[in-house]
């Protein structure tokens, strides 16, 4: 298995790939998982401000 590399050693000057394209299907899990995400996160935050 090769070392792992150093994060700071990494070269800075060449950007990351660009994402991969969606297809519809996986952009509406990512639209619904991203609802249910907000969802969740209201529901929490709501509850830890009673508590």
């Amino acid at each position: 298995m090769p070392p792992r590399r150093d994060r700071a050693q990494q070269d800075d000057a060449t950007p990351p790939p660009p994402p991969p394209q969606l297809t519809p299907y996986e952009r509406a899990n990512v639209d619904m998982l991203a609802g249910i995400t907000r969802l969740l996160e209201r529901q929490f935050g709501a509850t830890r401000e009673v508590a």
